[in-house]
């Protein structure tokens, strides 16, 4: 979405002048016309300042423009005046759609005419939802209004605007004198809570669902999210029915589109306080197959799982200190609030949703600075993710209180700690990392992996993180690196790689799963990492098959911010080879890729180079690397590797192979060593 700020006394100073010029402009050219009108015209001026011509219609150009220019501030003014588009001193700013064309009628259509459309539909839904027949005074039935309405539903002016309406309607045709003096946002959650009484909880009631989409488009900050989250949730919420609380709940975790920042902030900092149990079974319903209770900040949680600022701000909210390191020493707030979040008595909703926000906010570690306003970002985050490995890998929490969302949501935590994973996988000490120094141990990080990675999900996408981080580690260091050197990153790259494959083995043997599944599980994991790690395709450069996984890392680079789902990633990676063709092993593929770099750094034979390019391997004619896709590597490609390895009898391919085995070995020792909790 979109907001253009404008100057309100510069700008209306600069139409003013435009169409001051326009008018001394037609006077002039009125002037050269009437002039060569009644004298005579030797120089043939007449024709050039007649009607119809260039000059003449200059004046009518520049009023055009200046009209469209007005329109905009018109609007913009209005829209502020409103308290729609909240801004301060001098500036105000009208509402554009992501990708909408900045012309005058979509100007009109998204501000000004979605206002008028919004006061339409809320007064009409009132009268319908109170009227005996179910028909507002136009006659439209209470499905026809919400179909309009639905057309609108991620308009942040439109439903901003209708929520403020609301409270007028009321005013001027109330239905009962409670309403007089109720809110728009109060009679907003009366229509949730309305709207989902007919329906089952095995469903998501549709007019629910385009009030949930409402609520997230008026809570952004720009259309005053912030003042929105204190009339939805005044003061501590001790004057909200318990339906209205669980209403909200559901809304804010049942809605794919993003909340704003500010109202998730304020909505969170506010119910946190509230007995999290609440109304007992009385406060509890069913909704979309998930039982929600009237603890409102479980909701707030999960919406954050969607907007990582929000998240960040919220758990590791800014202040406390940065030493020399880079390392975060949150403020007595913080900390106090953390200790209440991880010892709260959550439902599994709740706990979902503290998970998700955990793994959003994970997603700022090892940005370079301060990302826009979020000050300090890796340092804060760094700290939230070691504060969350230790607790959810150590033993304040079982195994098998785990959902399989939860899975998803910390299996983030491990991936945008890649680094950390890397070091436990090789055996070292997480001391040795470079920047903020991640507060947790090895031992945490591997029985939280462990618990998690039973989920395909959750390893797909820890074998994601870790896949990038070494081939963007790899990349990096062959720019000035030796035979040394790539030795030490394939070995490190395959300690992760057997890291992962004996957790896998651990849980799902402990899980008494049957051996075919172990090794399916194994081979997926395994794949999703060799391959992210030898061709460097990720969540966010797979492409459309990949589009499902959105938004990925919204405003933090490279990281990830919501879970893979490993079918939408390795779709189409089967499209690159034939048919009858298999999969190359994970290990193949990750030394096929380690030969590749060695001829790209030449650290291999001039013979072995070019027995490869004679056999389309490795590198093209012109000395480039040939790109193999994801689905390149293929049992048969690798075998034609193998093939030219020990046809060429380079001993630097042995010594390449000889570091990965010896990777893997180390990585599988160490994740049977670190393992020290299974329960």
């Amino acid at each position: 979405m979109t907001y253009i700020s404008l100057d309100k006394s510069l700008l209306q100073n600069l139409i003013d002048a435009i169409n001051s010029y326009a008018q001394s402009h037609d006077f002039e050219v009125g002037e050269v016309k009437w002039i060569n009108w009644t004298e005579d015209d030797p120089a043939g001026v007449g024709y050039r300042v007649a009607n119809g011509s260039t000059l003449a219609g200059m004046s009518t150009t520049m009023t055009t423009l200046s009209g469209e220019i007005q329109v905009r501030l018109d609007e913009a003014v209005a829209m502020n005046e409103s308290g729609i588009t909240m801004s301060d001193g001098n500036t105000v700013s009208y509402y554009l759609p992501d990708g909408g064309e900045d012309t005058v009628e979509n100007v009109r259509a998204y501000n000004s005419k979605s206002l008028d459309a919004a006061k339409s539909e809320a007064t009409a839904l009132y009268q319908a939802t109170n009227s005996p027949n179910g028909r507002s005074e136009d006659g439209r039935t209470i499905d026809e209004i919400y179909a309009e309405m639905a057309k609108h539903q991620d308009v942040p002016t439109y439903s901003a605007a209708y929520i403020q309406a609301l409270d007028k309607a009321a005013e001027t045709r109330p239905y009962s004198e409670e309403d007089i003096n109720k809110t728009g946002a109060e009679l907003f959650l009366e229509l949730m809570n309305r709207s989902r009484d007919s329906y089952s909880g095995e469903v998501m009631p549709p007019h629910f669902s385009t009030l949930g989409h409402m609520l997230a488009a008026a809570s952004q900050d720009e259309v005053g999210g912030a003042s929105l989250a204190k009339d939805v949730y005044p003061q501590d919420g001790s004057t909200m029915s318990l339906a209205s609380k669980i209403s909200l709940n559901a809304a804010l975790s049942e809605t794919p589109t993003r909340f704003g920042t500010r109202f998730l902030v304020d909505i969170a900092s506010r119910s946190e306080g509230q007995d999290p149990n609440q109304g007992g079974m009385e406060g509890e319903d069913v909704i979309n197959l998930t039982r929600y209770n009237a603890d409102v900040l479980g909701g707030a949680l999960t919406a954050m799982g969607n907007n990582p600022k929000a998240a960040l701000d919220y758990l590791a909210s800014a202040g406390g200190t940065v030493d020399a390191n880079g390392t975060w020493t949150p403020n007595d707030a913080a900390q106090s609030r953390w200790d209440r979040l991880k010892h709260r008595d959550w439902n599994q909703a709740g706990l979902d949703g503290f998970t998700a926000a955990l793994g959003a906010a994970s997603s700022y570690r090892n940005v370079t600075g301060d990302t826009g306003d979020v000050i300090h970002a890796d340092a804060r985050a760094t700290w939230l993710a070691g504060n969350t490995i230790s607790h959810f890998g150590g033993g304040d929490v079982k195994k098998e209180d785990f959902s399989e969302k939860m899975k998803e949501n910390l299996s983030l935590v491990i991936a945008n700690s890649p680094e950390e994973v890397s070091v436990a996988a090789e055996g070292a000490d997480l001391e040795d990392t470079d920047g903020a120094k991640l507060p947790t141990k090895p031992q945490a990080i591997t029985n939280l992996t462990y618990r998690v990675i039973d989920n395909e999900n959750a390893a797909a996408t820890i074998a994601t993180g870790l896949g990038d981080y070494h081939h963007d580690h790899i990349d990096r260091d062959m720019q000035s690196g030796d035979m040394t050197t790539l030795k030490g990153n394939y070995e490190s790259a395959a300690a992760s790689q057997g890291y992962i494959e004996r957790l896998i083995e651990s849980r799902l043997t402990d899980n008494k799963e049957d051996a075919e599944k172990r090794k399916t599980a194994i081979d997926t994991a395994a794949s999703v990492f060799t391959t992210v790690a030898a061709t460097g395709v990720t969540v966010a450069t797979a492409g459309t098959s990949a589009a499902v996984l959105a938004p990925f890392a919204v405003d933090v680079g490279t990281t990830i911010a919501k879970p893979v789902v490993v079918d939408a990633l390795t779709e189409g990676w089967g499209e690159d080879r034939n048919k009858d063709d298999s999969p190359g092993t994970p290990r193949d593929i990750l030394e096929a890729q380690g030969y590749t770099d060695a001829a790209q750094y030449g650290l291999l034979s001039d013979e072995s180079i070019a027995l490869a390019q004679k056999q389309g391997l490795l590198l093209n004619a012109d000395g480039s690397v040939i790109e193999v896709p994801p689905g390149g590597y293929s049992d048969s490609y690798l075998r034609k590797v193998q093939s030219w390895k020990k046809k060429a009898g380079d001993p630097a391919t042995q010594e390449v192979s000889d570091s990965i085995d010896s990777g893997l070995d180390d990585g599988r020792e160490q994740a049977s060593k670190l393992l020290t909790n299974k329960n």
